[in-house]
């Protein structure tokens, strides 16, 4: 019997979700020391990466993706910025999202948000961009509505992370 690609990914990823169903995986770090390092950060990149031609072709559901993320962060009164600059005050809230139809199922989901930014270390005062808060989770949803419904719920636990270390004054 032959087995289509999309059928061998969605086992793979239902297999995936049923494990972190029993082990109770939580596959996320918004720990209290993670969120330590979102204080102080004053301006924010908002980067989304392709979502692939198979579920966007035009590259439409990722630009809007993107302004939902924006618009949720400007209403929490979290500065953004379009330009790629570094500095001690600043980070990259990456979006990386997978979307795989899923026949009957509608579609299986991965979705990883990621506040990258400038550290230093210790030892030798080396300086590179690392991964110091981050989200994910998988799932089913029946719409790409309800795709961009989890995404912006997972946003707003970052907006929580990043206001409890930086109230608005």
């Amino acid at each position: 019997m032959k087995r289509s690609k999309q059928s061998i990914v969605f086992g793979v990823m239902l297999s995936f979700l049923s494990w972190g169903a029993v082990t109770n995986c939580a596959c996320a770090d918004d720990s209290e020391l993670s969120r330590k390092t979102l204080q102080g950060i004053t301006v924010l990149q908002v980067i989304v990466e392709n979502l692939g031609t198979d579920i966007d072709p035009t590259g439409t559901l990722r630009s809007q993706i993107q302004t939902d993320v924006e618009t949720r962060l400007r209403l929490a009164g979290i500065s953004l910025t379009s330009e790629a600059e570094i500095s001690p005050k600043s980070g990259w809230l990456m979006v990386h999202a997978n979307l795989i139809r899923s026949g009957q199922f509608g579609y299986v989901y991965y979705v990883d948000l990621r506040l990258v930014q400038p550290v230093r270390l210790v030892r030798d005062s080396s300086f590179f961009l690392a991964t110091t808060w981050s989200k994910d989770v998988m799932g089913n949803v029946g719409s790409i509505d309800n795709f961009r419904k989890t995404i912006n719920d997972h946003v707003f636990v970052f907006v929580t992370a990043y206001r409890s270390v930086n109230p608005i004054k």
